[in-house]
């Protein structure tokens, strides 16, 4: 398994239940990226995703949506009473919302969707929140829980049954030749029978899935509030904001979040965690603590690429393109891809098939691909025009001495300069002012201000290049 977050923990974990011998790579630390980043409502109700699947692909593939994430919900919770794992695993009805009028005829569309594919929805006219709703479908007997606790908790049961976790140890290729594979790493090389990349995006991508997602950036600040927080998971699909409990060593919190925006219009942060937060404060009533943020890929046709990582490849498996419902997206897709390894047949796997492309070309295809071809050259005529060097926590894109450089200032006022051109496929990297890292606005790779990968699919730095003294400023 490539990648330590809920997914690659939940294939291995499934896997060896099966009697395989399991080895999990994770390039960072356990559950400290995407996973670790996710608000973890663990429910089968995904905003509309029920009537835009049956206007788009018809009612069936909407059913085996409904089902392979329900199974996927009840999977994660035995696993989590089987073994125990303290992780804050509380039952919950989830909401998708209508904030305003008019965004009543899409929840009610919802709601005759999700119960058509299977789904047990109530139409509900009020909710416990204090702000406006109109309409909301509910779902109940979903759930939310700590990620981290989670998957850390996973690992130490994996670790007891044989499973070994290895942290810090970043995959650059994953090779599918003579029967096997083979896993491999600076200085290392791991031969196996089958390998899981469940790292995002790929780091090796002969299907070119990297062209038929799209990266997406969302935003949550947290806090207590005044009395008891709501019992409820809620998500308004007309006003962006999503609202949920959590618990904390100091005490009950409100998760909020919202201000989601594709990566591929910017990567500048800091003025959607302050609309944020001024709705958590002024409509929520959330004393503002923490704040984070998360980036997931989108595909084209609403589902995610799970199965084979290339339609000639037998023992090389990806699950990616998860629409931010990555908690019981993981299990089915642990639950597909353990299925495919043994040689089961999976009732879901067609339906979520990796190696689909036909169904993936569309208008929005087009458009973010028009975006990506647009942002790969105009970022760089940009960048000769830029002058003057940031200054105290700010991030340029800058030519200088005919290369196109990423220039950034630390709060300390230490100057930081790596060549801006994306490891991964050469777009140009922006500031992203509200966290100081450098993002790809084309396919979502992060880097520290000097140069290190935080998020692939990435997997080398971006180089670091020599600064000059230029106006006092170094």
């Amino acid at each position: 398994m490539v990648g330590a977050g809920l997914a690659g923990l939940c294939t291995a974990a499934l896997c060896a239940a099966d009697g395989a011998s399991v080895v999990v790579i994770e390039a960072g630390t356990v559950a400290a990226r995407t996973t670790g980043h996710s608000t973890a409502k663990l429910t089968a109700l995904h905003g509309l995703t029920y009537s835009k699947l049956t206007r788009g692909k018809g009612q069936e593939t909407a059913v085996r949506y409904a089902a392979a994430n329900t199974e996927g919900l009840l999977r994660l919770k035995e696993l989590v009473t089987r073994w125990s794992i303290d992780c804050d695993l509380i039952e919950a009805t989830a909401y998708t919302c209508a904030a305003t009028p008019a965004g009543v005829e899409a929840v009610e569309q919802e709601a005759e969707a999700a119960r058509a594919a299977g789904l047990p929805v109530e139409l509900v006219t009020s909710t416990e929140l204090a702000v406006p709703v109109e309409r909301a479908v509910a779902l109940r007997h979903q759930a939310h829980f700590d990620p981290v606790r989670l998957c850390r908790g996973l690992v130490t049961e994996l670790r007891a049954t044989g499973v070994r976790v290895i942290e810090g140890a970043r995959v650059m290729d994953v090779d599918e030749a003579g029967g096997g594979c083979t896993v491999s790493g600076e200085g290392w090389r791991l031969a196996c029978e089958a390998a899981v990349v469940t790292t995002h995006l790929p780091v090796v991508d002969p299907a070119l899935l990297a062209g038929r997602v799209r990266p997406e950036r969302s935003y949550v600040v947290a806090g207590p509030v005044a009395g008891d927080p709501c019992d409820g998971m809620y998500l308004a699909h007309d006003a962006g904001w999503s609202i949920r409990p959590a618990r904390s060593a100091h005490g009950s919190l409100l998760l909020v979040g919202g201000e989601g925006h594709p990566m591929t219009d910017h990567v500048d942060s800091a003025r959607h965690y302050s609309a944020l937060e001024a709705f958590a404060t002024d409509a929520v009533g959330v004393d503002v603590q923490y704040r984070w943020s998360a980036f997931d890929y989108t595909t084209t046709d609403g589902l995610a690429f799970i199965g084979r990582l290339s339609p000639r490849g037998t023992r090389r498996y990806v699950a990616t393109g998860f629409h931010k419902w990555g908690m019981t997206t993981s299990m089915a897709s642990a639950m597909i891809i353990s299925d495919a390894i043994a040689g089961r047949d999976n009732p879901y796997a067609a339906t979520f098939d990796s190696t689909r492309i036909a169904p993936t070309v569309s208008r929005k295809l087009i458009e973010t691909t028009a975006k990506v071809a647009t942002r790969f050259v105009g970022d760089r005529l940009a960048a000769r025009r830029r002058t003057e060097l940031p200054g105290v926590g700010e991030g340029k894109v800058m030519q200088r001495d005919g290369v196109t450089v990423a220039i950034a200032r630390d709060q300390a006022g230490t100057l930081h300069s790596v060549k801006a051109k994306c490891t991964h496929l050469g777009c140009i990297v922006g500031y992203n002012d509200g966290e100081q890292t450098w993002d790809c606005p084309c396919h979502g790779s992060r880097f520290n201000l000097d140069g290190t990968v935080l998020d692939g699919p990435a997997t080398a730095p971006l180089e670091a290049v020599a600064t000059r003294a230029e106006s006092g400023n170094e």
